[in-house]
């Protein structure tokens, strides 16, 4: 954190953070500092690929860096110490959002609806994509649906993935772009909101997860939630930097005081 001030110090709500987190450093208790970590990554972060079951590895090993084996704290306790330390700001009124409304939300193209393998027109409706001038297996992504056996789908976690991916070949117009990007909706689902009917499945998977597990089932049963303060972000942003997570994240150093 010293060193980190030295860095981005001169900015006044990020400064008086930083020196309040400074200050109680050596009195945060670890499993309270290892809970306040892993509620900032998920808050934070989460995965950018197509396959989920790598992704979640990905989400998983982060979780792992952080509590290395250990429990996290039972109870609300650990709010009410954080929230002492100007760490968090409780809410006793409220609970956090859990898996399914908040971070399902950052990857629907998991859960797209995608195209029925026995479907006749499938062959038809991949060669649309061909027809819009993409170059199949290159350009626009096909695979096999983890949530469905029975189903195709668009290789992306998000439709904006597709969408950057395209804008960067700078081979299309924003109107062929606009496009495909609704003929994707149309027949291969690739929504904002994807097929809520796959987000069970994709929860279990989620469940299976040896510490991303553990964490969901423990987070979504906390009574209340809080607010991160400009010291309790640096907190855990630092102690995630000591774990080893920022080398696996892409953006982290943009994961800041907001």
């Amino acid at each position: 954190m010293l060193a980190d001030r030295a860095r981005k110090g001169n900015v006044r709500k990020r400064r008086i953070g930083l020196d309040r987190a400074i200050e109680v450093a050596d009195k945060i208790d670890l499993p309270a500092l290892k809970a306040l970590t892993c509620i900032f990554l998920y808050s934070r972060t989460y995965p950018t690929g197509g396959f989920i079951k790598a992704g979640l590895e990905s989400q998983d090993s982060l979780y792992q860096l952080v509590l290395a084996d250990e429990e996290l704290p039972p109870g609300p306790q650990f709010m009410d110490h954080l929230d002492l330390l100007n760490m968090v700001r409780v809410n006793t009124l409220s609970k956090f959002n859990g898996f399914d409304t908040f971070w399902l939300t950052r990857v629907p193209g998991w859960y797209a609806g995608g195209h029925i393998k026995s479907d006749p027109m499938v062959e038809e409706a991949w060669q649309g994509f061909a027809r819009r001038g993409l170059t199949l297996g290159s350009e626009i992504l096909l695979s096999h649906h983890e949530l469905d056996v029975d189903r195709f789908r668009l290789l992306y976690g998000q439709p904006e993935a597709l969408r950057t991916g395209l804008t960067g070949l700078n081979r299309y117009s924003n109107v062929q772009i606009d496009s495909i990007m609704a003929y994707a909706a149309e027949t291969f689902g690739l929504t904002e909101s994807g097929d809520p009917s796959l987000k069970p499945k994709l929860l279990s998977m989620i469940d299976e997860q040896s510490t991303m597990g553990t964490f969901r089932r423990w987070f979504e049963a906390l009574p209340y939630s809080f607010t991160f303060t400009a010291a309790g972000t640096i907190m855990a942003r630092a102690y995630a930097e000591h774990c080893g997570v920022a080398e696996r994240v892409n953006g982290w150093a943009e994961m800041d005081v907001e």
